[in-house]
């Protein structure tokens, strides 16, 4: 009975919205009843939404206390899995701005207390939404095993980078397929551009 009077105090439903080059999104908002304040989650690279049920369990737990939340998909993850091929840092950068505006949207316009919960692949990008768009109304990031050094993740580690630049054997292999292989994701053009910056 406890459990059901908790599921009580929240709405949970499925949203669709778009990025900003239009690229469809999907996801799940919960709407906690007596709203305190509203948390965007942001997961990781060959993730979901749920983030492994990290961030749908975190979802219901501040459901339960008064918060709502929105965690989404970006860009050819989730429900759109695709190639990552044309991935891009921009691209979930736009992805972030879009989910918070559509979080603000399904909550009650007197919620003025917004968090945002970045795990993984998603982490960085996150602090550098709300630092690069001056986000006032964000109260609070919150990082989980944050990637930073995009470069390094993608890069360095797989031993990608040779004097500074793409290493030859990855030159190559970009030129060939179009792609980097690191860590068994394939890497595009647009985002190998998009690292060091």
């Amino acid at each position: 009975n406890r459990a059901k009077s908790k599921i009580s105090f929240m709405n949970e439903k499925k949203i669709n919205f778009q990025s900003y080059d239009g690229y469809k999104l999907e996801g799940t908002i919960l709407n906690a009843k007596n709203e305190k304040g509203a948390i965007l989650f942001v997961h990781g690279i060959m993730s979901s939404r749920d983030e492994l049920g990290f961030h749908s369990d975190y979802a219901k737990y501040l459901g339960e206390n008064g918060f709502s939340s929105l965690r989404f998909d970006y860009r050819y993850h989730g429900v759109n899995e695709t190639k990552l091929t044309e991935l891009s840092l921009c691209g979930i950068v736009n992805d972030i701005e879009a989910a918070f505006n559509a979080l603000k949207n399904a909550v009650d316009k007197k919620v003025g207390s917004f968090f945002i919960v970045g795990t993984s692949f998603g982490g960085g990008l996150s602090a550098f939404w709300v630092d690069f768009n001056n986000k006032k109304e964000i109260k609070k990031v919150i990082l989980n095993a944050p990637v930073i050094n995009y470069e390094n993740d993608v890069l360095e580690k797989n031993d990608l980078i040779a004097n500074g630049m793409l290493a030859e054997k990855a030159q190559k292999q970009l030129k060939r397929k179009a792609f980097v292989n690191s860590s068994d994701i394939h890497f595009g053009r647009g985002l190998i551009n998009e690292l060091r910056y």
